[in-house]
């Protein structure tokens, strides 16, 4: 009977060891001007899971597993940023993740093209 109760309770402690799960927490901020990057994107390379941020910018979730993974946070027109984290059961805190705006698609967006007809429909001849 007692050998039945240890190798039940060794199971037990086992599985819970299993099921161990890594909490993730952090905050996004633009770097530039220290504003907080609400409803960014974050997931895990290679999986369908993803998250994102709350209206101050924070991030909570938890993952189970006791692996390496590579965490990819992007925002819309900022610059994307790769962690790769060890999951071990301890609670992760990546602080405050600092991200730059994406420059090249600021140009784009302020392109003006002017043509030579632009310029000579201004010049008048009196």
């Amino acid at each position: 009977m007692r050998l039945a109760i240890v190798l039940a309770v060794l199971c037990c402690c086992k599985l819970l060891y299993a099921q161990q799960s890594t909490r993730v927490t952090g905050q996004l901020m633009e770097k530039a001007n220290k504003l907080s990057i609400s409803n960014a994107k974050i997931s895990l390379e290679n999986t369908l899971k993803e998250f994102s941020t709350d209206s101050d910018g924070k991030f909570e979730f938890d993952l189970p597993g006791r692996e390496t993974e590579t965490l990819h946070v992007s925002a819309l027109d900022f610059i994307p940023k790769r962690f790769s984290l060890h999951l071990d059961g301890n609670p992760i805190d990546l602080g405050v993740i600092y991200l730059e705006r994406d420059i090249a698609h600021e140009q784009t967006d302020n392109l003006i093209s002017l043509t030579d007809d632009d310029f000579t429909e201004d010049l008048v001849f009196t």
